[in-house]
């Protein structure tokens, strides 16, 4: 009769271990995936912001851009005609 009621017991224990275990697990799933949602939604956001940088570098890199960019901040123009000259070079530069 003692060996049975202290298997029951065992037995009972055992249960409540793996019971506890499990609940546990649940509990850690449902923080990694709060959490991979959340790298998701950074990861997205990450993604939105360089296609806004990719665009906004693709305007600073046109020669408008640059020229304006040239003109206001660094007072560069364009030279007076009778000070421009053109150089020819000696060898043909096919495709340039």
């Amino acid at each position: 009769m003692k060996f049975k009621l202290g298997v029951i017991f065992g037995l009972a224990g055992l249960i409540v271990m793996s019971s506890l275990g499990l609940i546990y697990n649940k509990h850690a799933n449902r923080q990694l995936i709060a959490e991979l949602r959340e790298l998701q939604n950074q990861n997205d956001l990450l993604h939105i912001k360089n296609g806004q940088l990719q665009l906004e570098f693709g305007a600073w890199t046109t020669h408008q851009m640059i020229e304006q960019k040239a003109k206001n901040q660094i007072g560069m123009k364009y030279p007076e005609i009778n000070k421009m000259f053109i150089i020819k070079s000696e060898k043909s530069h096919v495709g340039y």
